[in-house]
């Protein structure tokens, strides 16, 4: 008689099935992700839109961490490497989804909406005296301008830029809260041959 500990359904790291699964993930996070830039975009007409945007973004490092956690627990333990790689992926997926939805938004919504948000925190004399503290030699007429005269391209570049940014410091926390720690322990079966 010999005794055996319970092997998980997928005793070995079966990277399509992560792509898969982290393809799903980001469609998930993707949505959050485009539902905070939504809020976001809108949070100068209803401040608490601001709030909500902001508890979204951080809530998809939560979200992130929770998705690592399910896959260990009903698929395969990751290590902390692949956790991160796991995270990584659907993280990147939720980026793409993200620019996309943002590259939608500037092309057909938008309407010269980000350029009055921005101009209106700079008519902000609060904002406006920070700002000239922080940076005495920046011009905010020409700052301006040059929002003006970017195409949606130019914005969207800038935007992907920032989600890739966000990618890898959301995974990596992800991956530490939701890759690190053991998992509950699986009953041992009694094995007879």
């Amino acid at each position: 008689m010999k005794f055996h500990k319970k092997q998980m359904s997928n005793p070995l790291f079966n990277q399509k099935l992560v792509q898969a699964m982290a393809s799903q993930y980001g469609l998930r996070l993707g949505a959050v992700w485009l539902c905070s830039f939504a809020c976001t975009m809108y949070a100068l007409d209803v401040p608490f839109l601001g709030t909500l945007g902001n508890f979204l973004g951080l809530f998809s490092i939560v979200m992130g961490a929770r998705m690592i956690r399910t896959y260990r627990i009903q698929e395969h333990d990751l290590s902390w490497p692949q956790s991160l790689w796991f995270a990584l992926t659907f993280f990147l997926f939720a980026a793409l989804l993200t620019t996309l939805g943002q590259y939608i938004y500037f092309a057909f919504i938008d309407k010269g909406h980000f350029l009055h948000i921005i101009s209106s925190f700079f008519d902000n004399p609060l904002y406006a005296e920070s700002m000239k503290q922080s940076f005495p030699e920046l011009d905010v007429n020409l700052l301006l301008e040059t929002f003006a005269s970017m195409s949606s391209k130019d914005i969207i570049m800038q935007f992907l830029f920032m989600n890739l940014m966000a990618t890898g410091a959301c995974a990596l926390l992800s991956s530490l809260f939701g890759g690190l720690g053991k998992l509950p322990v699986q009953p041992e079966n009694k094995i007879t041959e």
